[in-house]
C-alpha cells in the first residue's frame, strides 16, 4: 500500500507513464506500462526521487532527490544511468524542459531566497538568471516555465514589494550574470489590483483565484 502520486506521460509511447510511490516505505520513482499493469522501480532506493518529468523528444528522465542530504535534481538517462544536474539546496522545485529538451529550468534557494535556474544539458552549465548579486533588495523568483516554442526565454513568477507579477528573461548566454528583475525584465502582466503566478496552467492557486475574482470584478462594472 501505499500513495502513487505525480505521473509524466512519455512522449515516446503513450502506454507508459512514470510516477513517484511510497509503496516501499521510501518516495521512489516507478515506470507503468499500461499494456501489461506491469510496475517497474527506475530509482535505486537509496534516498526519496520525487516528481519524474520526462523530457519532450526521449524517455530521459528529470526528477527531484534528497540523496545528497538535500533537494537536487537529477538525470535519468534512457539507459538507466543517474547524474546529479543542480546543486543541492533546500529548496529545489518546479523543473521544467525547454521545448528542445536543450535545457532545464528550475527554483532553488541556494542562496537564501528562490531564484530562477537554467541547466544546459550540452555544456553541464548552470546559470542563475534571476537575483542580481549587487541589487540591495534581491526578490524571490519562481515557477519558471518556456514558451511553447521557437524561444528559450523563462517565464516566471516574481514578488516585487507586495504584489506578484509574469516575467520573462532569456535564458542565454549562459556565462551572463543573474539579472535584476525589476529593472531588467519583461513584464507580461502588470495588474495593480491583483496578485499574478504560476504560468503554465499549474494547479490552481490563491495568486490565480484572485486574478480571476478582480478580472471578474472589473467585467461586471
Amino acid at each position: 500500500t501505499g500513495a502513487d502520486i505525480n505521473p509524466s506521460w512519455s512522449p515516446m509511447n503513450p502506454n507508459i507513464a512514470v510516477f513517484q510511490s511510497n509503496r516501499s516505505g521510501k518516495w521512489q520513482i516507478y515506470q507503468l506500462d499500461m499494456t501489461t499493469n506491469a510496475v517497474t522501480l527506475l530509482s535505486d532506493g537509496t534516498a526519496n526521487d520525487t516528481v519524474p518529468i520526462f523530457a519532450h523528444d526521449s524517455n530521459e528522465i528529470v526528477f527531484l532527490s534528497d540523496r545528497d542530504t538535500a533537494s537536487a535534481l537529477y538525470l535519468l538517462a534512457e539507459d538507466g544511468t543517474i547524474e546529479q544536474i543542480s546543486e543541492p539546496a533546500p529548496d529545489v522545485r518546479n523543473h521544467v524542459w525547454s521545448p528542445d529538451d536543450t535545457l532545464l529550468a528550475y527554483q532553488s534557494d541556494n542562496t537564501g531566497i528562490p531564484q530562477i535556474y537554467v541547466y544546459e544539458f550540452a555544456s553541464h552549465l548552470t546559470r542563475r538568471v534571476t537575483g542580481d548579486e549587487n541589487t540591495v533588495d534581491i526578490v524571490p523568483s519562481f515557477a519558471p516555465t518556456f514558451r511553447c516554442s521557437g524561444s528559450h526565454s523563462v517565464i516566471y513568477t516574481t514578488t516585487l514589494g507586495s504584489q506578484s507579477d509574469i516575467f520573462e528573461s532569456p535564458t542565454r548566454p549562459m556565462a551572463a550574470p543573474a539579472i535584476d528583475v525589476a529593472s531588467t525584465a519583461h513584464n507580461l502582466t502588470n495588474d495593480p489590483l491583483a496578485n499574478d503566478g504560476f504560468p503554465q496552467g499549474l494547479t490552481a492557486t490563491k495568486s490565480n483565484f484572485a486574478r480571476f475574482i478582480n478580472s471578474f470584478v472589473d467585467w461586471q462594472d
